[in-house]
């Protein structure tokens, strides 16, 4: 058996090949087209004030992401799968250094470099998230450190840094994602100075009015007077370029569309009900240490640890809104993780803890998930024929069915000092497998790839006959497509009211009966439908259907 260190040292072996291998393989996805597609219009035009796609403004998120991705483009040399998700993976290993930097200030070394691997790991960010160029992983770093923020400072009675400091932080998460950075920033203060209150006074009414009085001190109005007026700063000149009520009038919008004031009260109360166990499927195998909740003692040792007690706080504080919104994806929780699985981690590694019914559950359900894991690694074996494009197939399902073996006998044992790291080595070796075996797969039978390669064959056609090339009035076209036209073509495809019938014009012919000299097509993912692409026939009539 490996000692603890080595495990961990194995474990920082793969974690940049799991990680990296294959991470620009398959085609962008619609919000990381989105995304992408808003960066790189931010290179073409210049203007990095007033995110567009296809050159109207995108009101849906502020600039942030859009301006780091196209830092990632500057830097990396090309705009493409690679460099629109390299930010993501990049940021993933910041959030769990930072999670290991400061939990082992208050809890040992070794939980907290099990929340950190935790985080990674988790099926939700090792198998989807930490795949893709999308803005969550950032923004849960950003939120979580402004969490840490406000109790380190909090914990010290310096207001000043506490508030100015958290405010400041929120500025930056707003610049994210808009108002959900608000929302944490009210929610989260409001619980823990609520709970610092009862603290200090036994009476509920004198806990409520310390609480008030210092919610309403000087240093949070400042901080939020310096928070807003940069946000006011940016919007001011916004306003020079575009109209800013629209965008304004959005940001609200975009907050409330996925709750029963959309879907009613019939789906939300549904929602309430599965919300726990979906969330559990999307961050297995570590949700499984949930069933701890239910040892005797367990939150009495919550409440006698001062950071488990504000990680409570504040997950109970902010949870409910997720909870009670229909349309809320897996992602949006990631700030959350850190404050459940140091509980998780902080309970498994009692001895009395795994000792009970619960504990013993849980370790049985890890040593099952490695016995799987193990067998799943001789999978690629079976399917040469349809794997048969992946170089040294039999090495790698080989090298991944030894290491996941030999990662089962530690997990075996039930040393939880052993089979927590022994879990960790072993998900990044699924990962690898995942990076070896599904991703080329799914490559081939993605339809995306057909998307891909039609709309990079109309560039390249644009290109090479030196044309300009336009949307056609009122059609319409996936952000994806648009990334893919602009990146191979360095120019923002534009929507036109005013064709010129000698330009390329791409036509939605489900709108429009155009007498299309067709010289191209792409597909697009909405439909699987096809986009036509060629110049209109001069003096010819158009006509809407």
């Amino acid at each position: 058996m490996l000692p603890p260190k080595y495990l961990w040292l194995l474990a920082g072996l793969l974690l940049l090949p799991a990680l990296l291998v294959n991470l620009g393989l398959m085609t962008l996805i619609g919000d990381e087209g989105i995304r992408a597609d808003v960066a790189l219009e931010m290179l073409l035009s210049g203007n990095y004030l007033v995110p567009t796609i296809n050159g109207e403004p995108y009101l849906n998120k502020p600039p942030l992401y859009n301006w780091i991705l196209a830092l990632s483009f500057v830097l990396s040399g090309v705009a493409n799968e690679w460099s629109a998700r390299l930010p993501t993976v990049i940021f993933l290993l910041c959030y769990a250094t930072v999670c290991v930097w400061y939990l082992r200030k208050h809890v040992s070394q070794l939980e907290a470099l099990l929340v950190a691997a935790m985080l990674i790991t988790c099926g939700r960010i090792l198998f989807w998230d930490s795949l893709l160029g999308l803005i969550d992983i950032c923004f849960s770093l950003v939120v979580f450190a402004n969490f840490l923020w406000i109790f380190h400072w909090a914990e010290q009675g310096r207001w000043w840094r506490m508030f100015v400091g958290s405010w400041l932080i929120t500025v930056v998460a707003f610049m994210l994602k808009g108002l959900p950075a608000l929302v944490f920033q009210v929610l989260t203060i409001a619980a823990w100075l609520a709970w610092l209150g009862r603290e200090r006074h036994r009476t509920l009414l004198r806990a409520a009015g310390w609480a008030l009085r210092r919610g309403l001190s000087l240093p949070n109005w400042i901080g939020m007077g310096l928070a807003f007026g940069l946000l006011g700063s940016y919007y001011y000149l916004y306003a020079q370029q575009a109209p800013v009520v629209p965008l304004l009038e959005r940001l609200f919008t975009e907050s409330a569309k996925r709750t029963a004031v959309q879907y009613g009260m019939g789906k939300t109360v549904l929602h309430l009900f599965t919300f726990p166990f979906e969330m559990a499927y999307h961050f297995f195998p570590w949700s499984l240490m949930v069933l701890l909740v239910f040892v005797r003692g367990a939150f009495r040792q919550i409440w006698q640890h001062r950071l488990l007690t504000f990680f409570a706080v504040t997950f109970a504080a902010n949870i409910w809104v997720y909870w009670s919104s229909v349309e809320v994806y897996p992602r949006y929780l990631l700030m959350f993780l850190p404050l459940v699985f140091l509980p998780f981690a902080h309970w498994y590694l009692q001895p009395a803890f795994r000792q009970t019914p619960f504990g013993k559950w849980v370790s049985g359900l890890f040593v099952t998930f490695a016995l799987l894991a193990t067998l799943g690694a001789l999978a690629p074996l079976f399917l040469q024929e349809r794997l048969a494009r992946v170089p040294a197939l039999a090495l790698k399902s080989l090298f991944l069915f030894a290491l996941c073996g030999w990662m089962l006998l530690h997990v075996w044992r039930q040393d939880a000092v052993r089979q927590l790291p022994a879990m960790v080595v072993l998900l990044l070796a699924v990962r690898l497998g995942f990076d070896w075996f599904v991703l080329p797969d799914r490559l081939r039978e993605d339809w995306g790839t057909v998307v891909r390669a039609t709309t990079v064959e109309t560039a390249r056609k644009v290109v090479a006959e030196e044309q300009e090339l336009w949307l056609y009035k009122g059609t319409w076209i996936p952000a994806t497509n648009s990334f893919y036209l602009s990146s191979h073509t360095g120019q923002i495809v534009r929507r036109t009211l005013h064709p010129d019938p000698f330009d390329w014009m791409i036509v939605d012919t489900t709108l429009y009966r155009v007498p299309l000299q067709v010289k191209s097509e792409f597909k697009i993912r909405h439909g699987r439908r096809t986009m036509l692409v060629g110049p209109l026939r001069p003096a010819a009539t158009i006509r809407s259907k």
